[in-house]
């Protein structure tokens, strides 16, 4: 009977304030694991579109560099594709292409140094799979030229069966930004020295091309690209991507 009148009068104060600090401990500990994971699901989101900034921007490269060629451009008497470091090319191009020198030299002097270049091999194969730095060893951009049909015949070649190349030279270079990494942008000079350019990328750390002229164990068609991406996820941690392929480009002349 005197059970019986206790459940009736119900809970007292101190089995309240007991369940309820239960109760907010469960919920606090179920709140913390949503919110975790919801961080962790924006993690992984912000990595996968780093990879898929990654793959749209070697993408782009591919669509110009696998139609040039390795020949000696007419204008300027110098091999073509042109590797050049930290913004300091040729001086016969540097009116339209230097840029940025003392800031570049000084990001590339933050990378550790590459690896003594490698011998020529005595038979050279047709296709080299890319190097091997996968940490960020300097900035390397370049110069091109691209087909164009300059005689209006509807054909990208010359009486004399030689590719016409266009009149105009393109280039992917570097510029410091302000948020700690180096834009990728792609500019195209014509003749008339008009300058056009389209920003790539924002989240470069660095980038590297290589021709047979700064890396003789390659193929005189291939261009070897090192992309190394780099930004902070919603908890303020850095992700780090590196992307890498080797380029075969179209006939040389």
């Amino acid at each position: 009977m005197t059970a019986l009148r206790r459940h009736q009068r119900g809970f007292s104060l101190v089995e309240v304030t007991v369940s309820l600090v239960f109760t907010m401990l469960i919920f606090g500990t179920y709140a913390a694991a949503v919110v975790d994971s919801v961080e962790f699901s924006a993690s992984n989101i912000g990595g996968a579109s780093l990879h898929e900034i990654g793959r749209r921007t070697l993408e782009s490269i591919a669509r110009d560099l696998t139609r040039t060629g390795n020949f000696i451009d007419a204008v300027t008497g110098i091999p073509f594709p042109h590797v050049f470091k930290n913004g300091q090319p040729e001086a016969v191009l540097a009116n339209n292409w230097q840029h940025n020198v003392d800031e570049l030299t000084a990001i590339a002097a933050t990378f550790p140094p590459g690896p003594p270049p490698p011998p020529e091999p005595v038979n050279p194969p047709p296709f080299v799979a890319p190097g091997f730095e996968l940490t960020p060893m300097g900035i390397r951009e370049i110069i091109f030229r691209v087909p164009e049909d300059l005689n209006g015949d509807g054909r990208l070649l010359a009486a004399n069966h030689t590719i016409e190349w266009g009149t105009s030279t393109l280039g992917y270079i570097m510029r410091p930004n302000h948020s700690d990494t180096l834009t990728l942008v792609r500019r195209s000079v014509s003749a008339q020295h008009v300058v056009r350019e389209t920003t790539i990328c924002t989240d470069v750390e660095a980038l590297t091309f290589d021709s047979v002229e700064t890396k003789n164990i390659l193929p005189m068609d291939a261009i070897e690209v090192h992309l190394h991406l780099k930004r902070q996820d919603v908890r303020g941690r850095v992700q780090r991507l590196h992307l890498t392929t080797t380029m075969v480009m179209r006939n040389s002349q």
